[in-house]
């Protein structure tokens, strides 16, 4: 039945608090209630002193004149303390574990959830889940910023985490089971277009930055420009004038370190092997093999140069010089017994030549380049030796601009060449 309270002391049923079933009303009652109460109790004008404990076996709920509220204690230092003392081991698939003290309700499917949180007259945030779908729930993050409130951040139902708000947002992808893949992304919309930048920041300002377009900045400070070049795919801006950091390459098992580095004279390639204390080569290669080395004393080597000399000349008179051995030929682009050579790639190509004429001698002795031609043209030098009586020994360097598959060849005048055993034609790629 109801029992109404009045005055000040102590209440108690049955000599150990109040036991019943119904209303308790307080109306001016000062002291301390304790018991068991199932239904309403009510206070009205109460003037309370000291504390309002209800519970069995223990602390329940604690509150105070001070407006200060325990649940599982009475030991309250905030407006509002759950306490209890549990042993059961944290699950990341169960999610009604006894270990959560609060569990916010909602028992209307598809709808959402959440926490408010309020700060004078206009400070806010909220923390609220919601359900997409059947199962699916999203955890977001709101505030309020420049007074307007908004989505700040979501983790999604699949573990993806979303900054910005519910339309334009970076994200975070989380680790995908058949690949194992992590995505960060930069200004995704909801419609699945966007395209701006996804910039890295430290103290002193930005470090890193991916351009929608896909390049790579280091140091930059802004979208990075290129002078009238190409868009790279890695841009590395310098911090001064006189910068010299670059990018440093190295391979930990030797401790080599190469190093592309731009200063105030130019663009800078190295190498070197520290723990030795010795510089090391600058090697290029293509398809796998090296093209070209410097070594550390700056010498240049180009392996597959094309390039080539021959010897044991044979030529009668007025005719084109054939060779009859080879010491090397890069690349095969001289046919030593043709005497052409083809030139593979457009250059500039220096061509030599030394070789003994005469026994007998006739009034003169003429060998000359040809080129696309079997015929002198004395315009691309001229080794004229006349009026000897037994031998000549024509001699000429010269550097011609080649353009891919031309050709150059040597013929003899006035006399053919002396025996096969003097002589020797060169020539080698420039560049």
């Amino acid at each position: 039945m109801p029992v109404s309270i009045g005055g000040s002391g102590f209440i108690t049923g049955l000599d150990q608090g109040i036991d019943g079933v119904g209303i308790i009303t307080a109306t001016s009652f000062s002291g301390p209630l304790t018991g068991n109460v199932t239904g309403d109790l009510t206070s009205s004008g109460v003037s309370t002193v000291g504390q309002l404990n209800v519970g069995t076996g223990g602390t329940v709920i604690t509150t105070t004149a001070g407006g200060l509220v325990g649940i599982g204690t009475d030991n309250l230092d905030r407006k509002l303390v759950i306490s209890q003392a549990n042993g059961t081991a944290y699950s990341g698939t169960d999610f009604d574990k006894d270990y959560h003290v609060l569990k916010l309700n909602n028992t209307t499917d598809s709808k959402t959830v959440g926490i408010q949180f309020v700060i004078g007259s206009n400070g806010e945030a909220a923390i609220t889940a919601t359900e997409t779908s059947d199962g699916a729930t999203d955890l977001i993050v709101g505030t309020r910023g420049g007074g307007s409130r908004a989505e700040r951040l979501r983790v999604e139902s699949d573990g993806d985490i979303l900054i910005g708000d519910a339309t334009n947002y970076a994200y975070i992808r989380g680790w995908a089971p058949t690949t194992g893949d992590m995505t960060i992304g930069a200004d995704q919309s909801s419609t699945g277009t966007g395209g701006s930048n996804l910039i890295f920041r430290s103290r002193g300002g930005e470090k890193l930055r991916i351009t929608s377009g896909g390049t790579v900045g280091i140091n930059t400070d802004g979208d990075p420009t290129f002078g009238g070049f190409a868009t790279p795919q890695v841009y590395v801006k310098s911090t001064s004038s006189s910068w010299t950091g670059g990018i440093h390459l190295e391979a930990s098992a030797s401790d080599s370190v190469g190093v592309i580095n731009h200063s105030s004279d130019g663009l800078e390639i190295a190498q070197t092997y520290r723990s030795g204390g010795s510089y090391q080569p600058i090697i290029f290669r293509t398809s796998g093999t090296e093209r070209l080395r410097v070594d550390s004393s700056g010498r240049v080597t180009m392996p597959y140069q094309p390039g080539f000399r021959v010897y044991s000349p044979s030529a009668a008179v007025n005719s084109i010089i054939t060779f009859g051995n080879t010491e090397f030929n890069t690349g095969n682009h001289m046919n030593a017994a043709t005497g052409v050579f083809t030139a593979p790639i457009a250059g500039r190509y220096l061509f030599t030549f030394a070789i003994l004429s005469g026994n007998p001698l006739s009034s003169y002795v003429r060998i000359n380049f040809c080129k696309n031609s079997t015929s002198i043209d004395t315009t691309l030098g001229d080794s004229l030796w006349d009026g000897l009586s037994t031998f000549g020994s024509p001699s000429m360097a010269m550097i011609f601009d080649l353009a891919v598959n031309d050709t150059i060849r040597l013929r003899a005048e006035g006399s053919g060449t002396y025996s096969t055993s003097y002589g020797s034609f060169s020539g080698i790629l420039l560049g």
